[in-house]
């Protein structure tokens, strides 16, 4: 009776579940258009379906509004909607664990959408950013009022960050954010005067700090990363040389990162604080040629300090991957009562080879693996030498690797190349979500995989009943058999379909953040982008039109490309 009525309330509530499917859709229809940059048709499609009126989802509605207005330049409306997803975040965040909505039967799609850490942090990044646009378009007064809000942003970001750091110690996770430094810092140098200058200075020397403690523990910036990541607990108590010779192979992108830093550091340094110069050198290691670069710039008092703010792509797309989990360590976590006795009743042997020998069902042997493996991230085994049931847990499709961005710069006609840099990638957004989502299904690989074992136990035991049934009336054993299959077989159909792996996830964002630093005299200018291979090929170029730089000039360009 007892399983029978489990298995009752599951069915019913199977409807609730496909609103998640409506919004599996319309990410993907979403993710097509902003792949062709036609925001305003993303804009629309959202604002035309169901999903804003979804109740548990309106956290992920807020974001995908905010960044696809960010991205159409409605900079009012996008402050709006994100200030109301800020404000939503930080409520639901302060809900404890008791109070979110679990039942024995329904999955975490049945939940809020919370965000992950990233998530949560981006917001700020974005309302700052908002601002900080605003402000170039505005006028005396209200650029002022644009600026201070900017930076007001970056001080709420950072205390945010500061809870992650503090509640996440220790550990080689997602706990603070390198765009939080490099743009925070820019947003300082924006302010001027000597204070808001020495604390992005600060701000830079703090980002070197962030790249070898944290952001090496990604492929982006790290060949060693596996390595690196799964020792990050011993790291701290070996020598620094150590550290670098047996857990550091820079790539690219840390050493393009590394030198933008270093010339940011010295420029601020020489700007504010000259008597450092020789010790600053030494402690960053900072090279003869930036050296060379930025003391033939400062000589230019006429030239305008632009930061280019390239958003490239789109971040990879969550699915979910099976696994499995053995029997016995699901049933040994279970803590319904009810649940306990009706599988004591007929044991897990026998559960176990009426599975295996009547039903014929057999686990694939490549689902035997561990959220997290890959990124050496420790997963609690359970019990995986024993006959095990599939579950899905949601997983981040970061299977293409970075491509490298040259920014270039021409004359206003375009005919005649003035100077070219290499954008350095500060926001690895593909890695950042791949070790948010694997800690998250590492963390739940055990409840998860309990919750749904224990369905398919007690859908097994109900095919088993039946075919005891039927074999006691003497029907024949081919048919018993086939009756029990069918009954399992619908029943892990229902199961299936409720124990989806939660694929909701802010699925607008790019994929990369990079910036650049240029000094460029007054005129016009002609900017293209181009993103190349290994090899160093063009895969792509994007032009992103003529900007005018007047003498003095202090400005962000952001392009999403």
């Amino acid at each position: 009776m007892y399983v029978s009525k489990l298995f009752t309330s599951i069915l019913v509530i199977i409807g609730l579940y496909g609103c998640a499917s409506s919004h599996k859709n319309l990410q993907k229809d979403s993710r097509n258009l902003i792949a062709s940059a036609q925001y305003g048709k993303a804009l629309e499609s959202l604002e035309k379906s169901d999903f804003k009126k979804e109740e548990k989802s309106q956290l992920l509605y807020f974001l995908e509004k905010g960044l696809l207005e960010h991205n159409l330049g409605k900079f009012n409306e996008s402050l709006a909607t994100l200030e109301a997803a800020k404000k939503l975040s930080q409520e639901l965040f302060t809900k404890s664990v008791s109070q979110k909505i679990t039942t024995a039967v329904a999955n975490d799609n049945y939940e809020n959408f919370y965000g992950s850490y990233y998530e949560r942090s981006l917001i700020h990044f974005y309302l700052s950013l908002n601002h900080l646009m605003l402000s170039q378009n505005s006028e005396d007064n209200e650029k002022q009022k644009h600026l201070v809000a900017a930076k007001a942003e970056i001080l709420l970001w950072d205390s945010l960050l500061k809870s992650f750091r503090d509640n996440r110690l220790g550990k080689s996770v997602y706990k603070d954010d390198m765009i939080s430094k490099v743009y925070g810092a820019k947003v300082h140098e924006f302010l001027g005067g000597f204070n808001n200058e020495q604390i992005a200075l600060q701000l830079y020397k703090d980002a070197v700090q962030l790249l070898f403690k944290n952001y090496n523990a990604y492929k982006t910036y790290n060949l060693s990363f596996k390595e690196f990541k799964s020792d990050f607990e011993q790291l701290a108590t070996m020598n620094l040389n150590d550290v670098k010779k047996k857990y550091i192979s820079p790539t690219k992108f840390q050493n393009e990162l590394k030198s933008f830093l270093d010339y940011k550091i010295l420029m601020l340094t020489l700007k504010i604080r000259a008597g450092d110069r020789k010790s600053v050198i030494h402690e960053f290691d900072i090279s003869n040629e930036i050296v060379a670069k930025v003391e033939s710039e400062l000589k230019d008092k006429n030239s305008g300090n632009i930061m280019f703010l390239i958003q490239s792509d789109l971040i990879p797309e969550k699915i979910g991957k099976e696994y499995n989990i053995g029997i016995d360590g699901a049933v040994n976590s279970i803590e319904d009562k009810k649940t306990q006795r009706v599988i004591r009743e007929v044991g897990i042997p026998i559960i176990s080879i009426f599975a295996a020998q009547t039903l014929g069902l057999t686990p694939k042997a490549e689902n035997w693996s561990l959220p997290g493996a890959y990124l050496g991230i420790v997963t609690t085994q359970v019990a995986l030498s024993a006959w095990g049931i599939e579950f899905e847990l949601p997983k981040v499709l970061n299977d293409k690797p970075n491509n490298s961005l040259k920014l270039e710069i021409y004359n206003e006609a375009g005919d005649k190349l003035i100077s070219e840099f290499p954008l350095a990638l500060v926001e690895p957004l593909n890695d950042l979500s791949e070790e948010a989502i694997e800690e998250d299904a590492s963390a739940n690989y055990l409840k998860t995989g309990s919750r749904v074992a224990v369905k398919h136990i007690l859908a097994i035991i109900a095919a088993y009943k039946t075919y005891q049934f039927l074999k006691r009336g003497g029907t024949m054993d081919f048919i018993c058999r086939n009756a029990a299959l069918i009954e399992y077989l619908a029943a892990s159909k229902v199961i299936k379909a409720t124990e989806k792996a939660d694929s909701r996830y802010w699925s607008s964002l790019p994929k990369t953040v990079s910036v650049q630093d240029v000094k460029l005299n007054p005129g016009k200018y002609k900017i293209k982008v181009k993103e190349l291979s290994e090899t160093g090929s063009v895969l792509k170029t994007s032009d992103l039109g003529v900007t005018e730089v007047k003498a003095n000039d202090k400005k962000i360009l952001n392009f999403r490309i």
